[in-house]
């Protein structure tokens, strides 16, 4: 056993010296003399020592052969446009620079909103070491959601194996075409039963004639809670001639439903850029009363007619109460109370009457609340897809079957 493995340890020896025997006559030309064959073997010896020291594949004498390593600077992270033309695309030059020693490319380039866009100049997708390429920057007016004001998001990726995503958020504000002040209607909390109101004043900035021709909630659910009326100032009120003011009325009607509010009215104008001639005013509250509903809104999908619990609202309260008055709108859909889990708590079940044909229902669910002097009433909007029946195998067919 001993000698085999002498045997294993001398061979292994052998093939190291042969190679760094290799190794040093790759370092050194063929011209060069050795003044003894002890001489050859200490430098053969230096030069296997200086291989491992290197790491596995290092070629002693050679330079590193591997591809360089591209790295992408922006040089910032956020690119503000400042005021823009309401009337036109605006289209700024953004250099996208490399500081890395290999090729740099841009693979893609994506928006978080199609109202700005990125794109390399053309021939500029590749960019060599230290160089730099032009990003071109477009903002559309006509396609920001928000109106008079935009802050998106440009996703960059390269091949920089580091950071092959890098984020551009592009800030603007879009010449206004009128004002609304305060931009957004926050009610604050309202108790049940309280109407509220509040006005916003729109007023004409630009030179274009400029004319309000219906304010409405964004969502017909919305009618029973929100009233809006609107009406020209008077001239002599204007705070510039020649550039009409409105005044738009929102009032938080008695019977808004308990719970948070999170609506807002349509600003139906003249305008001829299209995301503003329809403009969305946000809306905010919260309604409180003695008791919540567990929703504002029931959505059901894929029910079949006759199934009895498609769906639930519960109505939790911090005291006894008395549930009067329930029903649906809707005769295709079915409503019923149970106990809650919790004390002084009501489950609504919401199912699918017999003969209920299949499509979409929209109804809503109507009670009132009673605990002592004080009642409420209250709606919650269902929409219920109704699919067709389960139609079941006739047990007599299947037997003769």
């Amino acid at each position: 056993m001993r000698s085999s493995r002498a045997y294993v340890i001398t061979a292994l020896c052998v093939a190291l010296a042969a190679a760094a025997a290799i190794l040093l006559l790759r370092q050194n030309p063929s011209n060069v003399r050795y003044e003894s064959s002890d001489d050859f073997i200490k430098q053969a010896r230096k030069a296997a020592s200086q291989s491992q020291d290197q790491g596995e594949g290092f070629i002693p004498g050679t330079a590193d052969t591997q591809q360089g390593i591209p790295k992408i600077e922006l040089g910032t992270t956020t690119l503000d446009l400042g005021l823009v033309p309401n009337s036109h695309t605006t289209t700024v030059d953004f250099p996208v620079r490399n500081i890395g020693s290999g090729d740099l490319v841009i693979a893609d380039i994506d928006t978080t909103c199609h109202c700005t866009e990125g794109v390399m100049a053309e021939g500029q997708q590749v960019i060599k070491p230290g160089g730099q390429g032009i990003l071109k920057v477009s903002l559309h007016p006509d396609r920001v959601p928000e109106g008079f004001g935009s802050n998106k998001t440009l996703k960059i990726r390269s091949n920089d194996p580091l950071k092959p995503l890098s984020l551009l958020d592009v800030v603007s504000k879009v010449d206004p075409e009128f004002s609304v002040e305060p931009d957004t209607l926050a009610f604050g909390d309202v108790p049940k039963g309280t109407a509220v109101s509040k006005t916003l004043r729109v007023r004409q900035i630009s030179e274009a004639p400029f004319e309000i021709t219906q304010v409405t909630p964004s969502r017909p659910e919305d009618k029973k809670q929100l009233e809006v009326t609107f009406e020209k100032v008077p001239e002599s009120a204007w705070t510039k001639p020649d550039s009409v003011e409105y005044d738009v009325k929102v009032t938080l009607t008695k019977d808004a439903a308990v719970g948070e509010l999170s609506t807002g009215i349509k600003i139906k104008n003249t305008c001829k850029r299209p995301v503003v001639s329809d403009l969305f005013v946000p809306v905010t509250g919260k309604v409180t009363a003695f008791y919540k509903l567990s929703t504002a809104r029931l959505v059901l999908q894929a029910s079949r007619p006759g199934q009895v619990n498609a769906g639930t609202v519960t109505i939790e309260a911090d005291r006894p109460f008395e549930l009067a008055g329930l029903g649906v709108t809707d005769a295709a859909l079915t409503v019923a109370a149970q106990p809650g889990a919790k004390p002084n708590s009501q489950t609504l079940s919401v199912g699918v009457a017999e003969n209920a044909a299949p499509g979409v229902k929209n109804g809503e669910i109507t009670f009132t609340i009673k605990a002592g002097d004080e009642s409420y009433g209250e709606s919650v909007p269902v929409q219920v897809i109704v699919t067709k029946a389960l139609k079941l195998p006739n047990s007599g067919q299947a037997a003769a079957s």
